[in-house]
């Protein structure tokens, strides 16, 4: 999908009326492609003064599903496997998911960074 959507995320699912569509869309991509690596990707800032700014990386890697499946999540959650298993994020439960999420990767090592802080 030459690097998209990317942080358009968002807009790139709203551009049709019914979100699953924008996904068959991606998954029609994709096949053409015949390039299923995905991944998300979370930065969290923690900004000291307004010279120290230290960053936090949360990256979840994995593959495009051929089918929409999973009836929990968000967003791209149907059809993004991440390499630690066999399922969508959207047939995961949210503590599942939560456990693997880029977004959490980023907290953890933000919260990290401030245990040493303190």
């Amino acid at each position: 999908m030459k690097g998209g959507p990317g942080i358009n995320s968002n807009d790139f699912l709203q551009q049709k009326n019914n979100p699953n569509d924008a996904l068959k869309l991606i998954l029609s991509i994709v096949k053409d492609t015949n390039n299923f690596n995905a991944f998300f990707q979370t930065s969290i800032c923690l900004s000291l003064n307004t010279k120290q700014h230290i960053f936090f990386n949360g990256i979840v890697k994995g593959k495009i599903s051929h089918e929409i499946k999973g009836l929990n999540g968000f967003g791209y959650d149907p059809i993004f496997i991440p390499d630690c298993d066999k399922r969508t994020l959207a047939e995961m439960s949210l503590e599942e998911k939560n456990a693997i999420s880029h977004r959490s990767i980023a907290l953890k090592k933000l919260k990290a960074h401030l245990g040493k802080l303190v």
